[in-house]
């Protein structure tokens, strides 16, 4: 740490929390008393949130650290938190002098956010930040796989495929807390099965999640949302894909970049020795 900002003392040092959402918003806490304006951003004055020790090391051991907060900003709201927006969000962590705006500021931590958990019930409730190091990367196993399906994503680098043309946005009313109406029945609809569907407009703009059926008008989502009956909507809906080497030869004619081993024996090949 730097020796300058606490040569002082510690009666005028803060703590200030810059989180990042993969969305775009950019918010700024302080433990301050009044906001803070560092690098042009507002730090809001957020007393309720207290970080837990950081942990870190000179090794490759994974740096662990969790923040708590009471539900007090207009910025973070339930619905957010629920839908797991926060998730993936990357937070940094400094200190600074706030009689002293134009000293440099002392990092503390950074990382990505992992598990976030609602603590409690009611306007009084909390949440519970889990802050991943960027060393959490390095802990996860990596290993080949072998697959009947395939491995890639629809119209990513290895797939290739182009989706211009393979997406619709659609008007929709909510039908329950996964389940919406279109306007109007979907043409083909069954080539959005597997797909995504990004919510344009609500409580919950901006999240996607995986198409999980489509029953004429009625689609069902996989989403971290829950819509309220009778909530009016605007999704997009991308075409999906079953990973099949069937579907990607017969529906987008693919089959040399199919990302998997359609034809390589299951482990249950000696059971099935035989049989017609």
């Amino acid at each position: 740490m730097s020796g300058t900002l606490f040569q002082d003392g510690l009666g005028s040092i803060c703590i200030c929390w810059k989180i990042m959402r993969p969305d775009g918003l950019v918010l700024g806490f302080t433990s301050h008393d009044r906001p803070l304006v560092r690098d042009g951003l507002t730090y809001e004055p957020n007393a309720g949130m207290t970080p837990s020790a950081i942990l870190t090391s000179a090794s490759y051991d994974v740096d662990s650290m969790a923040i708590e907060g009471f539900l007090d900003s207009e910025r973070i709201s339930e619905d957010d938190l629920r839908s797991g927006r926060w998730e993936g969000a990357t937070l940094q962590v400094f200190a600074c002098d706030w009689r002293r705006p134009e000293q440099p500021d002392t990092f503390l931590t950074e990382g990505t956010i992992g598990d976030v958990r609602r603590l409690g019930l009611g306007p009084g409730g909390q949440f519970r930040m889990e802050l991943l190091s960027p060393l959490a990367a390095l802990a996860r196993r990596r290993v080949l796989e072998v697959s009947p399906t395939c491995r890639a994503e629809l119209g990513d680098l290895v797939c290739g495929i182009d989706m211009a043309g393979r997406s619709v946005d659609i008007h929709a009313v909510a039908l329950g807390p996964r389940a919406v109406e279109a306007a109007s029945p979907l043409e083909d609809g069954a080539r959005f099965l597997h797909g995504r569907a990004r919510l344009l407009s609500g409580r919950f703009t901006g999240l996607d999640g995986t198409v999980l059926a489509v029953d004429g008008a009625v689609v069902t989502l996989g989403i971290g949302a829950e819509f309220a009956a009778g909530e009016q909507l605007r999704l997009r809906l991308r075409e999906g894909c079953d990973r099949t080497f069937a579907t990607c030869c017969s529906r987008f004619g693919n089959g040399p970049a199919f990302a998997g081993e359609p034809h390589l024996p299951g482990n249950d090949a000696l059971v099935r020795y035989g049989v017609d």
